[in-house]
């Protein structure tokens, strides 16, 4: 209903917006990404990850894998 509804996104853009917007200014993640995609994106991640794991006690442990091997990497600045 959320991700419907479209409340999701604003949601996650309202949380993250403020700190990504910082930290792109700040240089700590790139600078050409478009950081209302990138909320927008972040609120797929949360509903997708929520609907797939359910109860499943490793389930928070790897998702912080798969965001620090896949989703972290991405966002760093690119270095020469």
């Amino acid at each position: 209903m959320l991700s419907e509804s479209g409340r999701a996104i604003e949601l996650t853009r309202e949380l993250w917006g403020p700190i990504l917007t910082d930290e792109q200014a700040a240089g700590n993640i790139r600078a050409d990404l478009d950081l209302r995609m990138l909320s927008e994106w972040i609120s797929e991640l949360e509903i997708m990850y929520i609907s797939q794991y359910g109860t499943d006690d490793n389930a928070l442990e790897r998702v912080r894998e798969k965001l620090r091997a896949f989703v972290v990497p991405a966002l760093l600045p690119r270095r020469p």
